[in-house]
């Protein structure tokens, strides 16, 4: 989230290159949320939580799938932004579409905490 806050900044400041590698460590981090997240499934599956375990195993899948969809959403999002800075859009600073996507990762990554309360401490 900050990375891509941080390279969002950058834009105003005419440097691409910082930008691009902003975008790309900020995708890296969210690819690698979503391989613990896929990792932890895979453990959780093996120790017999499925959906169909009961209201528990259905309301972790359902809101952690969501949320592991929204985060692919993002990442989509942040290719795209990517790819765009890579030609050197936003470097006029209309950057619209970079800060609509910055404030769509800020959303994704606040909402982590409130559901990891409330799924693995509750």
């Amino acid at each position: 989230m900050f990375r891509l806050q941080a390279a969002a900044s950058t834009a105003q400041t005419h440097t691409r290159t910082r930008l691009v590698q902003g975008l790309t460590l900020t995708g890296a981090l969210g690819t690698l949320f979503l391989a613990v997240q896929g990792y932890e499934w895979a453990r959780l599956t093996s120790y017999g939580l499925h959906v169909t375990s009961g209201a528990y195993g259905a309301t972790f899948y359902t809101l952690i799938g969501l949320h592991a969809a929204h985060v692919i959403g993002a990442l989509v999002w942040l290719l795209g932004a990517l790819y765009l800075a890579a030609h050197g859009r936003f470097l006029d600073g209309r950057a619209g579409v970079l800060r609509a996507c910055a404030i769509y990762w800020h959303f994704v990554v606040a909402l982590w905490p409130i559901l990891y309360v409330a799924v693995y401490l509750t």
